[in-house]
This record gives C-alpha cells, sequence and structure tokens, in this order.
C-alpha cells in the first residue's frame, strides 16, 4: 500500500501566504501537509496539538525569510521541537527541512541541515526528492507525484453548409436487434416453444398446421394429411368443450373415491412393560484401574526472578532536566554541583521537565516517549519523589503546578507578562527522594526569567516590578 507523508509546515505569520501556496501545492501533490492554520480547530489546545503534530510528522519543513529568522515566539519553539524529535531518528533520515523563501541567512540551529531554496527553479523539484528518498529510507514508498492530464472536449458541432443533402439515419427495427443479439441456443429454444404452442393451438381447435408450423416442424403436407385427425377430434372434443352433462358423471365417482372403505386401523404398537426402564448393566470400574490414581513427580515450581534492590542512600544523586530553556541544547540540567541555571526563560514560556534518579549503579531517567526493552518504567518500590515549588513561582504560572512521583516528572505552568527576575532573587523548585516514608535526599535548583520585550529584567531599568516576595 503506498504511503502519504505527512509534513509539517512551520512559519512566520509574515510568510502566511507564501506558505499557504507551499500547502495547496504539497496537497496536490498526493502529500498531507499541516498547517496550524488548516488543522486545528476551535477550541483546541495549540500548543498540545502542534506538539503531538510535529511527533507524528514524516517530515518538518522551516519555511525561514528575513521576517522569520530573527523573530522570537512560537516559530522558534517550533523548530526547538522539531530538533527534539530529530534526536529520535536514525542519522539517515530526512525529517528537518529548512525551506528557504527568499535569499536569507539560516539560523545556527539549522544550519549543520542541506536547505532547499524554494524561490530558486528547480526549488520544488528538489524538494518533492528529498521527500521520496525519505519515505524510502523509511520503508515506505509513495507514488511519484504526475502532471493531471489536459481535458481535451469534444469536436464542436459544425452546422451543415446550405443546400447540402443530409442523409437519413436509417431507423432500425427494435425486433431485429435484440434477435440478433441473442445466443443460437436461445434462437432454437423460443423457435421450438412457439412452434409447439401453435401446433397445440391448432390441434385443439380441430384444424391442420399451418404452412409456418410445417415448415418450422419439417412436416410436409402429405404427412398433415394422412394424420389420423379424427382419432385425434373425438378424443380431444370432451375435453377442450365441456358440457354439463359431464358433471353430474364424474362427481359421484369422486365423491365415491373419497369416502373411506375401512374402519380405522387401531395401533398395534403394544407398551412396554415396566421393566423398560433398566438399570446400568455396566460394572462399575474399581479405582484401582484408573490410570489417574497412579502416582506421578511432584511438579516442580519455577524459581522466582529476584527483585533487584537499590543500594544503601549512601551512593544516591539527583538531576533535574529544565526542558524549553533559552539556552542551545535547549535544556538545563541541574544537581548539587550547579544548582543555579542562570536565565534560561523568559516571560510567556512554560516550565516543565523531568529528574534522573541514580540509586547505586541504576540510572532512573524517564524522559523518552517509549520505554525501550528491558528499561524500567518507573521507578521501583518502594521509592518515590515530591516536587515542591517557590511560592510566588506559582504565583506566576497561574497555579497549574503539579508532578508524577513515579516518573520524576514535573511541570509548573506557563510564566505571565510580570513574572522576569533578576539572576540576583531567583525562582526556586526543590525535588525530594523517599523511600518507603524515610527521606533519602533531596535538592533545590535555582534560576531566573528574562524580560520578554528584553528591556531589562525585573527590578532593572526599563524593567517590569519584581514579583510580590
Amino acid at each position: 500500500m503506498e504511503a502519504t507523508a505527512q509534513i509539517f509546515l512551520s512559519y512566520a505569520r509574515e510568510d502566511k501566504k507564501e506558505v499557504e501556496e507551499l500547502y495547496q501545492k504539497l496537497s496536490g501533490a498526493g502529500f498531507k501537509p499541516w498547517m496550524d492554520k488548516e488543522d486545528i480547530l476551535a477550541g483546541e489546545r495549540w500548543r498540545s496539538r502542534i506538539q503531538r503534530a510535529i511527533k507524528r510528522s514524516d517530515f518538518f519543513l522551516a519555511c525561514l525569510s528575513e521576517d522569520s529568522i530573527d523573530k522570537r515566539g512560537v516559530l522558534q519553539w517550533e523548530i526547538k521541537q522539531a530538533l527534539d524529535t530529530w534526536q529520535e531518528k536514525l542519522d539517515s533520515d530526512i525529517y528537518l527541512i529548512p525551506v528557504r523563501l527568499e535569499d536569507c541567512e539560516v539560523p545556527e540551529s539549522l544550519r549543520e541541515f542541506h536547505w532547499v531554496d524554494l524561490f530558486e527553479e528547480d526549488g520544488w523539484a528538489r524538494l518533492l526528492e528529498a521527500i521520496r528518498v525519505g519515505m524510502e529510507r523509511r520503508g515506505k514508498a509513495i507514488q511519484p507525484f504526475q502532471e493531471p492530464v489536459p481535458f481535451e472536449p469534444y469536436p464542436a458541432y459544425e452546422e451543415p453548409s446550405p443546400g447540402a443533402e443530409i442523409e437519413p439515419t436509417p431507423k432500425k427495427n427494435p425486433i431485429k436487434v435484440w434477435w440478433s443479439s441473442q445466443e443460437s441456443t436461445v434462437k432454437a429454444a423460443l423457435i421450438g416453444a412457439t412452434a409447439t404452442i401453435l401446433v397445440a393451438l391448432n390441434f385443439f381447435s380441430g384444424n391442420p398446421a399451418p404452412e409456418i408450423v410445417r415448415h418450422v416442424l419439417g412436416m410436409n403436407p402429405t404427412s398433415m394429411a394422412s394424420a389420423p385427425t379424427a382419432t385425434s377430434t373425438s378424443t380431444l372434443t370432451p375435453i377442450s368443450t365441456p358440457t354439463p352433462s359431464h358433471t353430474p358423471t364424474w362427481t359421484p365417482t369422486s365423491t365415491a373415491t373419497l369416502t373411506p372403505t375401512q374402519a380405522p386401523v387401531s395401533p398395534t404398537v403394544t407398551p412396554e412393560p415396566p421393566t423398560a426402564t433398566k438399570t446400568p448393566t455396566h460394572t462399575p470400574v474399581p479405582p484401582t484401574a484408573k490410570v489417574t490414581d497412579t502416582p506421578r513427580p511432584p511438579t516442580p515450581t519455577p524459581t522466582p526472578v529476584p527483585i533487584v534492590v537499590p543500594q544503601p542512600a549512601g551512593s544516591i544523586a539527583l538531576t533535574i532536566y529544565l526542558r524549553d530553556t533559552l539556552t542551545e541544547t535547549r535544556f538545563a540540567a541541574l544537581s548539587d554541583d550547579r544548582p543555579n541555571g542562570g536565565m534560561i526563560y523568559e516571560e510567556g514560556q512554560f516550565v516543565y521537565g523531568e529528574a534522573a534518579v541514580q540509586i547505586g549503579d541504576t540510572v532512573y531517567h524517564f524522559d523518552k516517549p517509549e520505554v525501550g526493552p528491558g528499561e524500567p518504567e518507573q521507578l521501583p518500590d518502594p521509592w518515590r519523589v515530591e516536587f515542591e515549588f517557590a511560592e510566588e513561582l506559582v504565583a506566576r504560572t497561574g497555579n497549574q503546578k503539579g508532578f508524577d512521583s513515579k516518573k520524576a516528572r514535573f511541570w509548573v505552568g506557563r510564566l505571565d507578562g510580570d513574572s522576569a527576575i533578576d539572576e540576583n532573587n531567583p525562582y526556586s523548585l526543590t525535588m525530594k527522594l523517599y523511600e518507603g516514608d524515610a527521606l533519602r535526599k533531596s535538592i533545590q535548583v535555582f534560576f531566573a526569567v528574562a524580560d520578554a520585550l528584553g528591556v531589562g529584567t525585573g527590578g532593572g531599568p526599563g524593567g517590569k516590578t519584581p514579583p510580590p516576595p
């Protein structure tokens, strides 16, 4: 079955017209493009909808122009999401394709990917070739795009020239047309049935067969004249023209025939004597004769798989990963050695992440979309984690906080427009590791938030008012 590639289109609002044209061309080429304006329904949560689309798409097209390369916002966030998804691909996979809509500089984060210049004459063909090869490397063949066959209308009707003779169209006899379309076996059956009916009608009326019947049946006048017609007439006349005198003749006979001449015969079956209900005649087999009574050796009980218990608390380490940050790697790893991440967020971003828990020689980290063979799905019992967030951080994110105690994941919420704060007074969050009810280890990390306008940080010149204590 031929596959249809889903293609995510990432763009800036200034390039909306050009990207809509690209959307229509990809759709006309048999692909399934994805664009927020076309594919997000009213009422859907756009951020989670975009994240799912990026994960499920076969290709991510970063549409670049002079207006988009230096613009902050959703476009940069989508590119970071695509780079995270690309980390899960094979090195030979084609997934992230920078598409230049005009002559512009490619952002540094995308320069390692070979881009396509859509404004060049061969840009569209090169993009189709990259999509085709990318699907083939995944083992999915797609149908190459073919130009539609131009429509050729019927030739126009031409009026005959004056004085020209128009030959009338001969009318066909519908019976002849129908008869010529039948098979020879059907024709023979119809001829035989017609001839039989005609012969029967003429015999009943006492007239000799007409010429057509004789011709059909192969009869000659001599044989027809010598046929014993009188016998046939005298025999069939009472039947073909019945008179009332025949009615009383056969009615009594019919009545006499239907009158029973014998008395009902009583059943001859003699009921069985009461001894018919017999007791079983077989002799029960003694229990000692049963095969199942033979002693069998006991089935060996399988040895239970030992449960790996983490080592004591002396070898425990915690690392907190804050995701979707402003850093070059798009995440900040904070631990006891580096508890302060610095200015890693800006207003309007969503603060979330997960933690890696090392217990002895085992590291539990659940940041993958799917668990691989042999990998743990969650922290083993009785281990669990808890996260605590600073009150001012919760206030600036609208109290959207939460965490998963077994997978070591947490989410704080989206920073509001007054959440900027400098590095001298950062936000904090605390992670605690428990073994049952016993606290084994805790860690507190810090980070600051930049002003989204880039004017300054909270409390600084031109900045916003610092959050309440």
